[in-house]
């Protein structure tokens, strides 16, 4: 007998390496199909916390759109000098970075999963006295694929 698919799984990653996401995930992130690899975007939500965008999300969010195209074409209309941002708003550069996500199997009697390139560019951003290398995969009540630093999960479920 097969399994219940898991809510969340715990998975262990090295900063720049790949985590197994489980099949089961895919069905609640539409873009997520197909048999060849995906380019896509992790967004910093808040220390440990990162929500794995397509491309499309960034195109139809006001906020990110500018920032995805920053990122991928290199330029976005120049403001006054005078003119700045808050540090909050200006900071959302460094919160998305791209990544990919592609479809795995180890071996044709495992089952099917995904892999996911997790950006050492965000190790910095870890929070303090978490490990960095304990991280929780979940779909997020907003219909989004989460990454989670554990302890962070852990103290967000205990209170």
């Amino acid at each position: 007998m097969r399994p219940e698919p898991q809510s969340v799984v715990h998975v262990d990653c090295e900063p720049g390496q790949r985590i197994l996401v489980p099949q089961h995930f895919s069905k609640h992130v539409s873009w997520m199909r197909g048999a060849n690899a995906i380019q896509c975007w992790l967004y910093l939500i808040e220390p440990g916390r990162y929500s794995l965008l397509s491309d499309q999300n960034l195109k139809d969010d006001a906020h990110l759109e500018s920032v995805r195209d920053l990122l991928v074409e290199g330029e976005v209309p120049a403001a006054e000098p005078t003119q700045a941002e808050g540090i909050s708003k200006a900071a959302i550069v460094a919160r998305l970075a791209r990544t990919t996500i592609s479809p795995h199997r180890a071996s044709s009697t495992d089952e099917a999963s995904w892999r996911l390139t997790f950006p050492k560019v965000f190790e910095i951003f870890a929070p303090p006295d978490y490990t960095p290398t304990k991280l929780s995969v979940m779909v997020s009540i907003e219909g989004y694929l989460e990454i989670w630093y554990t302890d962070l999960l852990r103290k967000a479920v205990l209170g």
